[in-house]
């Protein structure tokens, strides 16, 4: 286990989770704003997948269920489910070896 991996993929996950609700906020809020927001979420989408991939590396997860995570990463409900239960598993991880962990991630 690689636990600079977790702790950056973990606080990169806990961003994304706001800002998926943020998006999700402003899609509901301003719908002139489509294609700015449609962008946005791209990018959101990416930094979630950029941020999984961290934490399951560092978690030791198999490619296999890599591909499982991006997958999932892509269907709008279970993508914070997803991310959620990753990042708890980081936290669970990190606090085992000794980290302090808050709301976004290690201190």
């Amino acid at each position: 286990m690689n636990l600079e991996d977790i702790a950056s993929g973990q606080k990169i996950v806990i961003y994304t989770i706001l800002a998926n609700f943020l998006v999700s906020a402003s899609q509901r809020s301003a719908p002139e704003l489509g294609i700015t927001v449609t962008i946005i979420s791209f990018l959101v989408t990416a930094a979630a997948i950029y941020g999984a991939y961290r934490l399951c590396t560092g978690l030791g997860y198999s490619t296999s269920i890599k591909i499982l995570v991006v997958v999932l990463l892509f269907i709008p409900l279970i993508n914070l489910v997803t991310l959620i239960f990753l990042s708890v598993k980081g936290t669970k991880v990190l606090r085992n070896a000794g980290y302090e962990v808050g709301l976004l991630g290690v201190k």
